[in-house]
């Protein structure tokens, strides 16, 4: 007799298809071919990284030289408008702070053009990082840290390093593909083992921020995994180098976005990555071009780390209308402070007299210290480029040339 009662399914009986719209099948279609083709890029990738690690190697012998003989090393380079600086760990890993410079780089003190001085960058560039104290023969740089996507910080680096070298690891401001000047990061990242976009800019009680490699939280030392890098150290920074007691370097600012003062700087500068430093009991602090807003973060955070500096590379190439505050000079009050900064360029008019007279009245007198010409500009629009006499510890590459410092391990 007929029913309406809907019969029940009998255990052994399969279940009915689950019903997908069109639409929906399309969509899920789509995303499994996009994560495949993501897959099959980055099999690419590696493969290529390893193919060309492989070619380096055959071209060149991987012996010793210098670096890793326990001292730490760095040379500012002299790039003109722009930001190079290689350090070497007490360890032997080779570090890279940027690697750009903007076209006026090579301008004569009457400010003509030399022919070739691109050219002639690229290869002091390139002499600077195969020097025995960092790189020598050896072929992988251990770190390449990008500030910030200004292509006076960047776009060297596919001349600088062609298909001679390959990296481990990246740390950078703002997306990777951002820094598209000379098809930068098109170059780059094949090349490089592992990219991670860096933000610092949490402020507890002030400011809601975040503390992520890749998007992801950065945590605590893990004792179970064993987890010693990219971790946050004992004092809240982002630990990207563990040497123990000889050295340990992290990262203490990154992605800044509040403006804590009026600077009239933009997220980009503000943003930039600042790496502290600290080997065999000394301080370096590089700063890219961290801005007012970038110190004030870190006069909140970090006050007490980066109080007494051996060296502080002088931020934003020793603009006075971005950074180096009166009361950020008076914190950090350095030994040595360094501007990567042209020589009597017009265009840009770095270092600032201002500046370079704050961080003057803070040193001392040292009788290693020989007397020196500093090209000082006052403020931009206002006057000629002076030529300052000093016996201070206060130096800029483009009047000084390429600046080498050492922190020595005690014997």
């Amino acid at each position: 007799m007929p029913t309406d009662k809907k019969r029940k399914r009998t255990d052994d009986e399969p279940a009915p298809p689950v019903r997908r719209s069109p639409r929906k099948s399309a969509e899920e279609a789509r995303k499994a071919q996009k994560e495949q083709a993501e897959r099959d890029a980055e099999a690419k990738r590696l493969l290529f990284l390893e193919e060309l690690r492989s070619e380096i190697r055959r071209r060149k012998p991987d012996p010793k030289g210098d670096s890793g003989d326990g001292n730490l090393y760095v040379s500012f380079v002299e790039v003109g408008q722009g930001d190079f600086a290689v350090l070497s760990t007490p360890g032997g890993k080779v570090i890279l702070f940027d690697g750009g410079s903007l076209g006026t780089d090579h301008e004569s003190i009457e400010g003509t053009k030399i022919p070739n001085s691109d050219a002639d960058l690229i290869k002091r560039m390139r002499d600077v990082l195969a020097d025995t104290k960092f790189l020598g023969q050896k072929n992988l740089i251990d770190i390449l840290i990008l500030s910030h996507p200004d292509g006076d910080h960047y776009n060297k680096l596919r001349k600088v390093l062609g298909n001679d070298y390959t990296i481990g690891k990246c740390y950078h401001s703002d997306s990777f593909g951002q820094y598209t000047s000379d098809k930068t990061s098109e170059f780059l990242f094949p090349r490089i083992g592992l990219t991670q976009q860096v933000v610092k800019n949490h402020d507890p009680g002030k400011v809601n921020g975040e503390v992520t490699l890749q998007g992801k939280p950065v945590q605590k030392k893990d004792t179970e995994t064993n987890i010693t890098v990219d971790r946050l150290d004992d004092d809240g920074g982002i630990l990207i180098v563990d040497e123990g007691a000889a050295c340990q370097i992290s990262i203490i600012a990154a992605g800044v976005a509040h403006e804590y003062t009026n600077d009239g700087s933009d997220d980009t500068n503000r943003g930039s990555v600042v790496t502290l430093v600290q080997a065999h009991g000394q301080k370096l602090l590089m700063m890219g071009d961290a801005t007012k807003n970038t110190e004030q973060f870190l006069l909140n955070t970090a006050k007490d780390r980066i109080t007494g500096l051996d060296i502080v590379q002088i931020a934003h190439h020793g603009s006075v209308l971005t950074s180096s505050s009166q009361k950020f000079v008076n914190v950090v009050n350095p030994i040595e402070a360094i501007a990567s900064s042209g020589r009597k360029l017009v265009k840009h008019r770095h270092p600032s007299k201002e500046v370079i007279l704050r961080y003057v009245a803070k040193l001392k007198e040292r009788p290693d210290i020989d007397k020196h010409v500093t090209y000082i500009w006052p403020p931009t629009g206002e006057g000629k480029v002076e030529a300052y006499e000093s016996t201070k510890s206060v130096f800029s590459t483009g009047s000084r040339g390429t600046i080498t410092r050492v922190f020595k391990a005690s014997r």
